[in-house]
Parts: structure tokens; C-alpha cells; sequence
């Protein structure tokens, strides 16, 4: 009779329990929080993108119509919930996280003390997430059964890393590839463009869509900011080069864009129009 060796692989976890938000891979987030309905302030979009940055991968459908996986397994899926936690005076909310039994184990609060409500709100959740760390999903033991007596075993464990070579060379691949592609200023919108200025660093406007342009240098292929439109006037929401999102507004004909620093506050960068 033929030895078995069964080598213990870490791949994925799904019943140990986490400890904190980066050990999930999914997220949950409503379609509307019940303080803040229809993407109100857009919250909502705000912070799914947020996540996305982070390496979550977010649900938004009803638990009924996740993947079997997942709807067998809920426990492998933190629920996020943004509540109102403010006053007239402060713009001020809460960053919750769920486990499966609704058990809270991670609350972070972050606040604005201005007075627009889309403005004050955004930086207040960008506030509580700050310290949000990348997900890092923890790892479950399954197992892959050896034959010891099977000349081909080795060869078997030797097909698995050539298969994760595999991955890592076409994701190589296709960083290469993205390198040979067209400048990002060789397909934006002919639409006249205007000139602004930070620091002595000019910058182009150019329209690339409906209620969207971009920040680019012309010295560089990658814009440094991309502007959407928000509900407000002359407010836009903003993701800069890095994935980073914030906003901006105009301020007598200038550009501003608040940057994040790195204790949660903002910073204003004005880029003038010449």
C-alpha cells in the first residue's frame, strides 16, 4: 500500500476568525446608509473607492446574491456602516466594521469643522479612514495529498510554483505592455486647454468627458490629478496620480485641491490659471 504525506498549504482563511478589517478579502458596504441615504454628500461612492484603493474587494448586493462562496461562508465578509455622529457645529461621522455575528470590532471617527456639508463630510471620512491598512486576508489551511511512492509527486509540487511563475510573469507582462502604451496626451478630448501654475511647475487643463478633464504636466504621460464634477457648483471630486481621492473647487479662477496629509488634516494647493 502506497505512504500518503498530506502537505498543509496555506492558501486562504475562511474559519478562523479576524481580528481586524485587514484580514478580510470582501467587504460589505450598503447601497444606502440609513443616515445617509442615495449616496448622500457621496459617501457611499467615496468610500467604496477608498476601499478598492486598499485591495478590498467590495459587495454591494444583497447577501442573497454574492457569490455561493461567500453566501455559504458570510463569515468571510466585514460590513462597513458610515454613522452620523455630529452636531450643528461639526461635521462628524463613524467608520464601523462588522463581523458576521454584528459584532463591532473596528469603530474610527474622523471631523470637519467646515461648514459645506459635501466638503465638511468627505474630509471627515477621509479622516476616519486614514489609518485603514491594505487588506491582507489570513490564510486557511487546505490540504494536498503527495503519494510518496508516485515518482511523479515531485514534479506535482514543482507544477504549482510554475504555475504561480506563471501569474507573476504575465502580471510582469502586462505592466510592460502598459509602459509601451500612448501617452495619456495623446487621447484626451481636442478641446482648448488651459494653462496653470504651482510652484513654478506649469500644468494643463484638458477636458477628457462630460464634466471631467484632467491635471497633466507636459513634461510627463500621467496626469496628476482627474477632476469629476459633484453636485455642487465649481466643486469636483479628485483622484490624484497615486489613486489618492479628494476634492477641489475654484477660488477666484484658481485650482485648489486639498491634499491629505499624513495625520488625517488637509493642505490647500493652489494651481493659478495664466
Amino acid at each position: 500500500m502506497k505512504n500518503l504525506l498530506y502537505i498543509l498549504l496555506i492558501i486562504s482563511s475562511a474559519n478562523c476568525t479576524a481580528q481586524q478589517l485587514s484580514d478580510y478579502k470582501y467587504v460589505y458596504v450598503p447601497k444606502d446608509f440609513k443616515e445617509f441615504e442615495n449616496n448622500q454628500y457621496h459617501l457611499n461612492s467615496t468610500l467604496v473607492s477608498k476601499l478598492k484603493e486598499k485591495g478590498y474587494q467590495v459587495l454591494q448586493e444583497v447577501q442573497g446574491n454574492w457569490p455561493e462562496e461567500l453566501k455559504q461562508n458570510p463569515c468571510k465578509v466585514a460590513k462597513i456602516n458610515i454613522l452620523k455622529s455630529g452636531n450643528i457645529f461639526t461635521n462628524k461621522l463613524t467608520f464601523e466594521a462588522t463581523d458576521c455575528n454584528g459584532k463591532a470590532f473596528l469603530s474610527q471617527e474622523g471631523k470637519s469643522s467646515e461648514k459645506d456639508y459635501e466638503i465638511g463630510y468627505q474630509q471627515a471620512l477621509q479622516k476616519s479612514m486614514v489609518n485603514l491598512q491594505k487588506s491582507s486576508p489570513i490564510k486557511e489551511i487546505s490540504e494536498v495529498k503527495v503519494d510518496l511512492a508516485n515518482e511523479n509527486s515531485s514534479s506535482k509540487i514543482a507544477n504549482l510554483d510554475k504555475k504561480s511563475n506563471e501569474k507573476t510573469n504575465k502580471k510582469e507582462s502586462a505592466i510592460i505592455e502598459d509602459k509601451t502604451k500612448k501617452p495619456y496626451s495623446d487621447i484626451i478630448s481636442p478641446a482648448k486647454n488651459q494653462n496653470y501654475f504651482n510652484n513654478n511647475t506649469k500644468y494643463q487643463k484638458k477636458p477628457i468627458g462630460s464634466g471631467q478633464f484632467i491635471l497633466i504636466s507636459p513634461d510627463t504621460s500621467t496626469p496628476f490629478a482627474t477632476f469629476r464634477e459633484s453636485s455642487k457648483k465649481d466643486v469636483y471630486h479628485i483622484i490624484l496620480r497615486d489613486g489618492t481621492t479628494t476634492l477641489g473647487y475654484l477660488e477666484n479662477e484658481n485650482l485648489v485641491i486639498e491634499l491629505p496629509n499624513k495625520d488625517g488634516s488637509f493642505r490647500k494647493e493652489i494651481f493659478v490659471e495664466k
